[in-house]
């Protein structure tokens, strides 16, 4: 799920969601996969994660303790 994120594969990442993959997955650092989504500028995924789960959510802070809004925004992507 974390890769499918991370490329924005969003059918990819619909499909995982819909047969019960963890939103809870991190990287070594600790960022989730609405951050990977984010920082990557994948509005779609980040939209379909936010609608699939409550656990996912943009006040969820990485290991270095980045918000996923705070790096889509610093990497200058709007959605």
């Amino acid at each position: 799920l974390y890769l499918a994120c991370l490329a924005g594969h969003v059918d990819v990442v619909s499909f995982l969601l819909e047969r019960g993959a963890s939103s809870l997955l991190e990287d070594h650092a600790g960022r989730g996969v609405l951050v990977a989504a984010a920082s990557a500028g994948h509005a779609s995924v980040v939209r379909l994660l936010l609608r699939h789960t409550v656990v996912c959510s943009l006040a969820r802070f990485d290991r270095d303790r980045r918000l996923a809004l705070r790096t889509a925004i610093l990497k200058d992507y709007p959605e």
